[in-house]
């Protein structure tokens, strides 16, 4: 750490690392931190200064450089491959049977619906692509998303009352 720079203890704020909004304070009699913004509840690790979700079912983990916050790498591997496999066959398969069932099955030539498959086809393929994106952010838990969801969560909220 450089002089500037301050350890992680429990009796000192910092930005949250999950919204990247709020600030993060120390929960009374507990060696955890929680976000005035996003509520998230964080454990802290103060010998590798770090934290690490503990209120989602996939936990994400932060280490502290002294000033800022760097993504703590967590062992996620198998579950990873797996949404991404997931993904890719979500955009994959349904776009490619309509794009062979366009093969085999070609509308007539002139018809008033020969570009149909074509647009069907690249529809399908287009929303599977958006869902899988969907997927993939929900599951690395991007701080632009979460902020987003965040905030639209409190403006739905505001409106109804």
């Amino acid at each position: 750490m450089t002089r500037s720079s301050k350890p992680l203890t429990l009796d000192q704020t910092y930005p949250c690392p999950v919204c990247r909004h709020g600030q993060i304070e120390s929960m009374v009699l507990m060696e955890t931190f929680a976000c005035n913004f996003c509520r998230h509840i964080l454990t802290a690790n103060l010998h590798q200064q770090s934290v690490q979700t503990v209120d989602q079912s996939r936990s994400m983990g932060w280490q502290w450089t002294g000033n800022r916050w760097r993504r703590a790498t967590l062992n996620r591997a198998p579950l990873s491959a797996a949404v991404w496999s997931i993904s890719v066959v979500l955009i994959v398969f349904p776009a490619g049977l309509l794009w062979l069932s366009s093969q085999i099955f070609p509308p007539l030539t002139g018809s008033p619906g020969e570009s149909l498959p074509q647009t069907w086809t690249k529809l399908t393929l287009g929303l599977h692509s958006a869902i899988a994106a969907w997927i993939l952010v929900e599951h690395y838990q991007l701080p632009g998303w979460l902020a987003a969801k965040i905030y639209l969560n409190r403006y739905w909220q505001s409106r109804r009352s």
